[in-house]
Protein backbone atom coordinates (compact mmCIF):
# COMPACT_ATOMS: atom_id res chain seq x y z
CA UNK A 1 0.00 0.00 0.00
CA UNK A 2 1.38 3.37 -1.05
CA UNK A 3 1.89 5.92 1.75
CA UNK A 4 -0.53 8.83 1.87
CA UNK A 5 0.66 12.13 0.45
CA UNK A 6 1.44 14.59 3.24
CA UNK A 7 -0.54 17.76 3.80
CA UNK A 8 2.52 19.96 3.31
CA UNK A 9 3.15 18.39 -0.12
CA UNK A 10 -0.44 19.01 -1.19
CA UNK A 11 -0.29 22.57 0.11
CA UNK A 12 2.89 23.25 -1.87
CA UNK A 13 1.26 21.76 -4.96
CA UNK A 14 -1.80 23.97 -4.54
CA UNK A 15 0.38 27.06 -4.10
CA UNK A 16 2.39 26.11 -7.19
CA UNK A 17 -0.77 25.78 -9.30
CA UNK A 18 -2.10 29.05 -7.91
CA UNK A 19 1.04 31.05 -8.66
CA UNK A 20 1.02 29.74 -12.24
CA UNK A 21 -2.59 30.82 -12.80
CA UNK A 22 -2.51 34.21 -14.49
CA UNK A 23 -6.20 34.88 -13.84
CA UNK A 24 -5.75 34.48 -10.08
CA UNK A 25 -2.80 36.86 -10.09
CA UNK A 26 -4.81 39.34 -12.15
CA UNK A 27 -7.65 39.28 -9.60
CA UNK A 28 -5.24 39.71 -6.69
CA UNK A 29 -3.62 42.74 -8.35
CA UNK A 30 -6.88 44.26 -9.61
CA UNK A 31 -7.24 46.60 -6.55
CA UNK A 32 -4.13 48.45 -7.76
CA UNK A 33 -5.76 49.31 -11.08
CA UNK A 34 -9.13 50.11 -9.50
CA UNK A 35 -7.61 52.39 -6.86
CA UNK A 36 -5.54 54.13 -9.52
CA UNK A 37 -8.67 54.96 -11.52
CA UNK A 38 -10.53 56.13 -8.41
CA UNK A 39 -7.50 58.16 -7.31
CA UNK A 40 -7.30 59.88 -10.68
CA UNK A 41 -11.03 60.63 -10.55
CA UNK A 42 -10.87 62.16 -7.06
CA UNK A 43 -7.79 64.15 -8.05
CA UNK A 44 -9.56 65.43 -11.15
CA UNK A 45 -12.59 66.51 -9.12
CA UNK A 46 -10.34 68.41 -6.72
CA UNK A 47 -7.96 69.69 -9.39
CA UNK A 48 -8.39 73.32 -8.24
CA UNK A 49 -6.60 72.40 -5.03
CA UNK A 50 -3.60 70.72 -6.68
CA UNK A 51 -0.51 71.93 -4.78
CA UNK A 52 -2.58 74.89 -3.60
CA UNK A 53 -1.48 75.57 -0.02
CA UNK A 54 -3.69 78.65 0.31
CA UNK A 55 -6.96 76.84 -0.29
CA UNK A 56 -9.16 76.44 2.86
CA UNK A 57 -8.93 72.99 4.48
CA UNK A 58 -11.64 70.46 3.85
CA UNK A 59 -14.16 70.45 6.70
CA UNK A 60 -14.68 67.05 8.28
CA UNK A 61 -12.82 63.76 8.23
CA UNK A 62 -11.66 63.23 4.62
CA UNK A 63 -11.17 59.50 5.25
CA UNK A 64 -14.84 59.10 6.11
CA UNK A 65 -16.50 61.89 4.14
CA UNK A 66 -14.43 61.86 0.97
CA UNK A 67 -12.14 58.91 0.22
CA UNK A 68 -14.44 56.22 1.68
CA UNK A 69 -17.43 57.57 -0.24
CA UNK A 70 -15.66 56.93 -3.54
CA UNK A 71 -13.87 53.67 -2.80
CA UNK A 72 -15.79 51.50 -0.34
CA UNK A 73 -19.18 51.35 -2.16
CA UNK A 74 -17.39 50.31 -5.33
CA UNK A 75 -15.37 47.60 -3.61
CA UNK A 76 -18.41 46.29 -1.71
CA UNK A 77 -19.82 45.31 -5.11
CA UNK A 78 -16.56 44.05 -6.61
CA UNK A 79 -15.22 41.98 -3.68
CA UNK A 80 -17.94 39.25 -3.64
CA UNK A 81 -17.54 38.58 -7.37
CA UNK A 82 -13.75 38.51 -7.08
CA UNK A 83 -13.77 36.18 -4.06
CA UNK A 84 -16.25 33.75 -5.61
CA UNK A 85 -14.19 33.72 -8.80
CA UNK A 86 -11.08 32.86 -6.77
CA UNK A 87 -13.06 30.04 -5.13
CA UNK A 88 -13.85 28.55 -8.52
CA UNK A 89 -10.39 29.01 -10.01
CA UNK A 90 -8.60 27.03 -7.30
CA UNK A 91 -10.72 24.00 -8.27
CA UNK A 92 -10.88 24.61 -12.01
CA UNK A 93 -8.15 22.14 -12.96
CA UNK A 94 -9.86 19.33 -11.06
CA UNK A 95 -13.17 20.13 -12.79
CA UNK A 96 -11.70 19.88 -16.30
CA UNK A 97 -12.39 16.47 -17.84
CA UNK A 98 -13.56 15.31 -14.39
CA UNK A 99 -9.93 15.15 -13.22
CA UNK A 100 -11.13 15.11 -9.62
CA UNK A 101 -11.94 11.40 -9.99
CA UNK A 102 -8.38 10.68 -11.14
CA UNK A 103 -7.08 12.77 -8.25
CA UNK A 104 -8.99 10.74 -5.68
CA UNK A 105 -7.58 7.55 -7.21
CA UNK A 106 -4.21 8.49 -5.68
CA UNK A 107 -3.34 7.77 -2.02
CA UNK A 108 -4.57 11.15 -0.83
CA UNK A 109 -6.66 11.76 2.26
CA UNK A 110 -9.70 13.75 1.15
CA UNK A 111 -9.66 15.97 4.22
CA UNK A 112 -6.04 16.94 3.58
CA UNK A 113 -6.79 17.84 -0.03
CA UNK A 114 -9.83 19.87 1.00
CA UNK A 115 -7.88 21.59 3.77
CA UNK A 116 -5.09 22.48 1.35
CA UNK A 117 -7.58 24.12 -1.00
CA UNK A 118 -9.36 26.06 1.76
CA UNK A 119 -5.97 27.13 3.16
CA UNK A 120 -4.88 28.49 -0.22
CA UNK A 121 -8.24 30.18 -0.68
CA UNK A 122 -7.95 31.81 2.76
CA UNK A 123 -4.44 32.99 1.89
CA UNK A 124 -5.63 34.49 -1.40
CA UNK A 125 -8.49 36.30 0.34
CA UNK A 126 -6.11 37.60 3.02
CA UNK A 127 -3.69 38.93 0.38
CA UNK A 128 -6.58 40.47 -1.57
CA UNK A 129 -8.05 42.18 1.50
CA UNK A 130 -4.69 43.44 2.79
CA UNK A 131 -3.89 44.91 -0.62
CA UNK A 132 -7.25 46.72 -0.68
CA UNK A 133 -6.64 48.06 2.82
CA UNK A 134 -3.08 49.23 2.10
CA UNK A 135 -4.13 50.95 -1.12
CA UNK A 136 -6.91 52.72 0.76
CA UNK A 137 -4.54 54.09 3.42
CA UNK A 138 -1.68 54.98 1.09
CA UNK A 139 -4.08 56.52 -1.42
CA UNK A 140 -5.42 58.93 1.20
CA UNK A 141 -1.96 60.08 2.23
CA UNK A 142 -0.97 60.53 -1.42
CA UNK A 143 -4.08 62.64 -2.01
CA UNK A 144 -3.00 64.94 0.81
CA UNK A 145 0.39 65.41 -0.87
CA UNK A 146 -1.28 66.45 -4.11
CA UNK A 147 -4.19 68.40 -2.59
CA UNK A 148 -3.09 69.95 0.74
CA UNK A 149 -6.67 71.07 1.47
CA UNK A 150 -7.52 67.43 2.25
CA UNK A 151 -6.11 67.00 5.81
CA UNK A 152 -5.86 63.21 5.83
CA UNK A 153 -2.92 63.29 8.20
CA UNK A 154 -4.91 65.13 10.86
CA UNK A 155 -7.28 62.20 11.40
CA UNK A 156 -6.60 58.71 12.70
CA UNK A 157 -6.87 55.99 10.09
CA UNK A 158 -4.70 53.01 11.05
CA UNK A 159 -6.73 51.87 14.05
CA UNK A 160 -10.23 52.46 12.58
CA UNK A 161 -9.31 51.02 9.19
CA UNK A 162 -7.86 47.87 10.77
CA UNK A 163 -11.05 47.49 12.82
CA UNK A 164 -13.22 47.86 9.71
CA UNK A 165 -11.23 45.34 7.72
CA UNK A 166 -11.20 43.05 10.74
CA UNK A 167 -14.98 42.94 10.38
CA UNK A 168 -14.83 42.56 6.60
CA UNK A 169 -12.37 39.65 6.43
CA UNK A 170 -14.64 37.03 8.14
CA UNK A 171 -17.42 38.00 5.73
CA UNK A 172 -15.03 37.65 2.79
CA UNK A 173 -13.88 34.24 4.00
CA UNK A 174 -17.49 33.13 4.40
CA UNK A 175 -18.29 34.32 0.88
CA UNK A 176 -15.25 32.37 -0.31
CA UNK A 177 -16.49 29.16 1.33
CA UNK A 178 -19.93 29.81 -0.19
CA UNK A 179 -18.33 30.14 -3.63
CA UNK A 180 -16.31 26.98 -3.06
CA UNK A 181 -19.38 24.96 -2.04
CA UNK A 182 -21.41 26.11 -5.05
CA UNK A 183 -18.44 25.49 -7.35
CA UNK A 184 -17.99 21.95 -6.00
CA UNK A 185 -21.65 21.14 -6.50
CA UNK A 186 -22.14 22.79 -9.90
CA UNK A 187 -18.65 22.28 -11.39
CA UNK A 188 -19.14 25.37 -13.57
CA UNK A 189 -18.23 29.04 -13.42
CA UNK A 190 -21.58 30.61 -14.26
CA UNK A 191 -23.72 29.52 -11.31
CA UNK A 192 -21.40 30.71 -8.49
CA UNK A 193 -20.95 34.11 -10.13
CA UNK A 194 -24.66 34.54 -10.81
CA UNK A 195 -25.49 33.68 -7.20
CA UNK A 196 -22.81 36.12 -6.00
CA UNK A 197 -24.35 38.84 -8.18
CA UNK A 198 -27.82 38.06 -6.86
CA UNK A 199 -26.79 38.13 -3.19
CA UNK A 200 -24.72 41.30 -3.73
CA UNK A 201 -27.73 43.10 -5.20
CA UNK A 202 -29.88 41.74 -2.38
CA UNK A 203 -27.33 43.00 0.14
CA UNK A 204 -27.60 46.55 -1.22
CA UNK A 205 -31.26 46.63 -0.21
CA UNK A 206 -30.96 44.73 3.09
CA UNK A 207 -27.75 46.16 4.59
CA UNK A 208 -29.55 47.95 7.39
CA UNK A 209 -32.48 45.54 7.71
CA UNK A 210 -32.67 43.07 10.64
CA UNK A 211 -32.63 40.10 8.27
CA UNK A 212 -29.53 41.45 6.53
CA UNK A 213 -27.23 40.47 9.37
CA UNK A 214 -27.66 36.79 8.41
CA UNK A 215 -26.21 37.40 4.93
CA UNK A 216 -22.41 37.87 4.83
CA UNK A 217 -22.68 39.96 1.66
CA UNK A 218 -24.47 42.68 3.65
CA UNK A 219 -21.47 43.13 5.94
CA UNK A 220 -19.55 44.61 3.02
CA UNK A 221 -22.37 46.86 1.86
CA UNK A 222 -23.03 47.94 5.47
CA UNK A 223 -19.40 48.95 5.96
CA UNK A 224 -19.53 50.85 2.67
CA UNK A 225 -22.66 52.84 3.55
CA UNK A 226 -22.64 56.15 5.47
CA UNK A 227 -22.05 55.50 9.17
CA UNK A 228 -20.06 57.03 11.97
CA UNK A 229 -16.60 55.71 12.80
CA UNK A 230 -17.97 54.17 16.01
CA UNK A 231 -20.64 52.27 14.06
CA UNK A 232 -18.15 51.04 11.47
CA UNK A 233 -15.61 49.80 13.99
CA UNK A 234 -17.95 48.37 16.66
CA UNK A 235 -18.18 44.56 16.82
CA UNK A 236 -21.88 43.69 16.45
CA UNK A 237 -24.30 40.79 16.16
CA UNK A 238 -23.70 40.45 12.42
CA UNK A 239 -20.01 39.77 13.13
CA UNK A 240 -20.90 37.04 15.64
CA UNK A 241 -23.18 35.42 13.06
CA UNK A 242 -20.45 35.59 10.42
CA UNK A 243 -17.97 33.89 12.75
CA UNK A 244 -20.46 31.17 13.68
CA UNK A 245 -21.27 30.48 10.03
CA UNK A 246 -17.56 30.52 9.24
CA UNK A 247 -16.99 27.74 11.77
CA UNK A 248 -19.78 25.60 10.33
CA UNK A 249 -19.39 26.19 6.59
CA UNK A 250 -16.06 24.33 6.08
CA UNK A 251 -17.69 21.10 7.25
CA UNK A 252 -20.50 21.63 4.74
CA UNK A 253 -17.92 22.25 2.03
CA UNK A 254 -16.07 19.07 2.92
CA UNK A 255 -19.28 17.06 2.55
CA UNK A 256 -19.48 18.36 -1.01
CA UNK A 257 -15.85 17.57 -1.74
CA UNK A 258 -16.17 14.13 -3.35
CA UNK A 259 -16.48 13.14 -7.01
CA UNK A 260 -19.73 11.34 -6.21
CA UNK A 261 -21.59 14.42 -5.00
CA UNK A 262 -22.14 15.83 -8.43
CA UNK A 263 -23.71 12.62 -9.73
CA UNK A 264 -25.86 12.34 -6.61
CA UNK A 265 -27.05 15.90 -7.10
CA UNK A 266 -27.71 15.32 -10.79
CA UNK A 267 -29.69 12.16 -10.09
CA UNK A 268 -31.69 13.95 -7.43
CA UNK A 269 -32.57 16.74 -9.86
CA UNK A 270 -33.57 14.29 -12.60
Amino acid sequence: MKPLVSFSSMLRAELYKTLRNGRILMILLSPLAIYLLLFLYVTFKGREGLFNYTMPAYEGDPWLMLWSRYTLPFFSLIIPIAVVTLSYLICEIEFQNDNIRALFAHPIAKWKLYLSKTSVLSLLIAIFSILIWLCFVLGGYLLELLIPAYPFGAYAVWGPSIAVWGRAIPAMLLIGVFGLIVSLLSRNFTLPVLLALFFTVLAVFTSNEPAGKYLPFTTLTYLASPHTVAELTAFSERDVINLLFLCISPFIGYRCFTPEKRSLLRNHIH
